[in-house]
């Protein structure tokens, strides 16, 4: 079954790395099957990644700029410049052609009747056009699927997380009024709304997998270094601020991870067999995170016409932390875990 990629499945991870992506290479070779992608979804991957870049770039800039202000002698210079960026892009794009195994008939080019099947559905509001009459975009996505779906003549599948546009009420599957059109011209097209719920469709169960053996293959003091280890990145610890300050009503200064204090349980989502005969658990792992945080607290003020006074105040706190792994095991035993995200609730 032959898979279309939307443009957001690419921005989430434009290297296409991680498991899901293994699993969505593994596929591809044992079905013999095909990533295909419109060609308004590959320009806009290509024009996302450059400005992805530039944004970088300009991050990089401030930041070199800042360590100049501090350093006493000597003075960092930029030995990067924006002419790289036309190179960054075509070596990107041989990248995913490679990476994909995309040629020419992988991608589904414009046609001239499309242009006019967008305007018939933007008039007259049909999805995914929005009720607004606006979305060009994906409705040319749209077309052009369906158009792929009816010359090929076999079921296909198609992941985008934009579940506004193309999902229904459930945000699960097609929507009702894609699905009827899918019907009308004897197609079929599988919905997901990203890699991981495609993934999950083409599970097996094994019977040795489940909740037990998992907590058994978990050493409990390894899986604790490699998850303080994965949390000390700076996007995770922002994720977390922005919670405690939601949580708590106040600002948060800064935080410090202590250690993870207790293991609450873990359960196995589903599992993907390898051609290599290797099996892919994906999984969640339920603990207690210990933190030192840092709070920016309003003083209480008796007179109403004196500024406003701040102080910190370090406060010890738990929070519920699951780690979304995933496992890879051979002759029944782990070999591998790979920390893919992780979610924080109240305890």
């Amino acid at each position: 079954m032959n898979i279309i990629l939307d443009s957001n499945v690419f921005k989430s991870n434009f290297l296409l790395s991680g498991s899901s992506f293994d699993i969505l290479l593994d596929y591809l070779q044992r079905t013999n099957s095909k990533v295909i992608i419109p060609r308004i979804v590959y320009d806009e991957v290509l024009s996302l990644y450059r400005r992805q870049l530039e944004d970088s770039y300009l991050e990089y800039e401030k930041s070199l700029e800042n360590l100049n202000k501090i350093l006493l002698v000597r003075e960092v210079k930029k030995d990067f410049k924006k002419e790289f960026f036309n190179q960054l892009v075509l070596d990107y794009d041989n990248y995913l052609r490679n990476k994909l195994k995309i040629k020419d008939s992988n991608f589904i080019e414009y046609k001239k009747g499309y242009l006019e099947e967008v305007v018939r559905r933007a008039i007259n509001r049909i999805k995914p056009t929005k009720p607004d009459g606006k979305d060009f975009r994906d409705s040319l996505i749209w077309i052009s699927i369906l158009d792929y779906a009816k010359n090929l003549g076999k079921p296909i599948a198609f992941i985008s997380d934009n579940v506004n546009d193309f999902a229904d009420f459930d945000k699960v599957s097609l929507n009702k009024s894609l699905q009827a059109e899918c019907l009308e011209n004897k197609v079929e097209i599988k919905y997901s709304r990203n890699l991981r719920e495609f993934v999950e469709k083409q599970s097996k169960e094994f019977d040795f997998v489940d909740n037990n053996w998992l907590t058994e293959q978990l050493d409990w003091f390894d899986f604790q270094n490699q998850m303080l280890e994965y949390l000390q990145d700076e996007k995770i610890e922002k994720q977390l601020i922005q919670i405690l300050d939601k949580w708590r009503k106040n600002s948060v200064d800064r935080i410090e991870f202590l250690d993870i204090e207790s293991f609450l349980g873990a359960e196995h989502n589903y599992v993907y067999e390898m051609l290599n005969g290797e099996l892919m658990v994906s999984a969640v792992v339920f603990t207690v995170l210990s933190i030192d945080v840092n709070y920016l607290i309003e003083l209480p003020m008796n007179e109403s016409d004196r500024p406003i006074e701040f102080d910190y105040y370090n406060f010890f706190e738990e929070v519920g932390c699951n780690f979304n792994i995933t496992l890879m095991a051979k002759n029944k035993s782990v070999v591998s875990i790979d920390v893919s995200s992780v979610d924080f609730f109240k305890i």
